[in-house]
């Protein structure tokens, strides 16, 4: 017959905080790659506008 695979060691509620942290982990980086391309666009943007000048 099929085995049941064994109960995890790991509770299931540290599991639940890692992945809440894994989840901040990656809004953090999200929101930091959001302004370094919103910066990294103004930048782009303006840099003309100066050469023009």
């Amino acid at each position: 017959m099929y085995k049941l695979p064994p109960i995890q060691k790991t509770p299931l509620h540290k599991t639940n905080k890692s992945w809440h942290t894994f989840g901040i982990n990656s809004v953090r980086i999200l929101k930091k790659i959001t302004i370094y391309l919103l910066h990294f666009n103004i930048f782009n943007n303006f840099v003309p506008l100066l050469n023009l000048s």
